[in-house]
């Protein structure tokens, strides 16, 4: 987890953290509790498992500690921030990562059953981390061998990264983040993929 909420759902005496204040710092590719941060001290360990012939995962991991965060573990941005965390496990060669789940009251949950017996009526809820893990999964896709590269796009934006997924050493996909909105479009990208050379876009 980059980030805790303990201090308020547990009362801990600690610092409470207000999620509107870092949520900032979800929003960027280098930021303090962006995906590429968080990994950086694992590096050698995935050195280490690969140079051994082993897997490494990141194993109970989300948005937050303790729950999460309202408007920030329940929003758009989180599901952003978790494609971005996804692709990151990828180019340093995590195996896999384990969003945790947890009961009705958290807010960082993929999916929230409905209390007790009532799914007839009251049915699963859906949250962002969910489409961060669809999403994902259809970038890097079922082959167990894909190569996923940081393509450090747009002279290394942290509000746009992009990454190439490579099957047998060939470019198949191109995933494209764009942490920035605004009402006047004056952030929207504009992309042209050239495979090859061809200037095709």
């Amino acid at each position: 987890y980059p980030t805790n909420n303990c201090a308020l759902q547990f009362n801990t005496g600690g610092t409470i953290l207000d999620p509107q204040t870092i949520f900032i710092d979800f929003l960027t590719h280098t930021g303090q509790y962006s995906g590429n941060n968080i990994i950086q001290k694992f590096i050698n360990s995935t050195n280490f498992a690969i140079a051994n012939g082993k897997r490494l995962y990141m194993m109970e991991t989300n948005t937050a500690s303790c729950g999460g965060f309202a408007g920030l573990s329940d929003s758009f941005g989180a599901a952003l921030w978790g494609i971005d965390y996804a692709f990151q496990l990828a180019v340093n060669n995590f195996a896999g990562g384990m969003l945790h789940t947890s009961g009705q009251s958290v807010y960082y949950n993929p999916f929230t059953p409905p209390p007790t017996n009532q799914s007839t009526y009251h049915q699963w809820t859906v949250g962002p981390t969910y489409y961060a893990a669809l999403a994902s999964a259809e970038s890097i896709g079922p082959s167990n061998g894909t190569q996923v590269l940081d393509l450090g796009a747009n002279t290394g934006s942290e509000y746009t990264p992009a990454y190439a997924f490579y099957e047998n050493g060939n470019p198949v996909r191109v995933g494209i983040i764009n942490y920035v909105t605004d009402p006047t479009g004056a952030s929207d990208l504009q992309v042209q993929i050239a495979i090859g050379g061809s200037g095709i876009g």
